[in-house]
């Protein structure tokens, strides 16, 4: 495994506009944390700025990007930066993940920068979810995920498999729109399917999408006050109700 240091490497003054970010593996700017570095500036306390050359000649930051806006705000032209050669984008996105993983990057950024750098755990996951239409991303539109250490925690659980029928009994019960898959809702439903295998997936299916998230979201918290249970307790025992309302007895699924 390669080392950075094992790419040959130079430091000299480049013009600041010239060099690009890399959206695959980068995180959007955060316009908060550029106003704190311009706000506290001080270039001794700046650090290095690391960039790789690619064959075409082009620079593209992979350490560094808000300390760039940063200076692009204050109006310096130029600024010295460490520049990598031999990198391929595998490489660029896995020293982003690596120099980045003591920051406050959130779980989907951390996934998507992943992705970028080939983490076969990763790989194997977002395979998976494409197979049914979905992802994990940083965006907020339909078929997209942002609870990327939750679909994590499920697929080690129960595999692919798991991973699959949790997000398929969301969509089909509740929709497709980002704000059903919470980690609250997904882990509960894993665990329903884990616990009970039994279970009729189409009456909870159609049990589920006459209840609707706001009032499956009510009642999880209701049961989570009244017995002081975890959520996923609470969730996998609210749809254990849900089933079980109005299914013949010698049916339904013992609480």
């Amino acid at each position: 495994m390669k080392k950075l240091n094992d790419f040959p490497s130079r430091t000299e003054k480049v013009v600041i506009n010239q060099l690009g970010v890399d959206e695959t593996y980068q995180r959007p700017v955060s316009k908060a944390k550029v106003n704190k570095i311009v706000k506290n500036f001080n270039p001794i306390g700046m650090g290095p700025i690391l960039v790789s050359e690619r064959e075409d000649g082009s620079l593209w930051i992979f350490d560094g990007q808000h300390r760039v806006e940063a200076l692009k705000i204050l109006g310096e032209l130029v600024w010295e930066v460490t520049i990598y050669s031999g990198m391929t984008l595998k490489d660029e996105a896995t020293a982003f993940r690596l120099l980045q993983e003591g920051s406050k990057a959130n779980a989907a950024e951390r996934y998507v920068s992943e992705l970028a750098a080939g983490v076969e755990e990763t790989l194997t996951i977002e395979n998976a979810l494409n197979q049914i239409g979905f992802t994990v991303d940083r965006n907020t539109s339909n078929y997209t995920i942002q609870a990327a250490d939750t679909v994590k925690e499920i697929y080690r659980n129960g595999g692919p498999k798991l991973l699959k029928d949790t997000i398929c009994l969301i969509r089909d019960a509740l929709g497709t729109q980002r704000k059903n898959y919470t980690r609250v809702i997904m882990i509960g439903v894993s665990q329903f399917i884990k616990e009970y295998p039994e279970h009729d997936r189409n009456w909870i299916v159609k049990k589920l999408s006459q209840e609707g998230l706001i009032s499956f979201k009510n009642k999880i918290e209701d049961y989570s006050r009244a017995t002081g249970s975890t959520k996923k307790v609470a969730t996998v025992k609210t749809l254990v109700r849900i089933y079980n309302h109005n299914k013949s007895k010698k049916l339904q699924l013992e609480e």
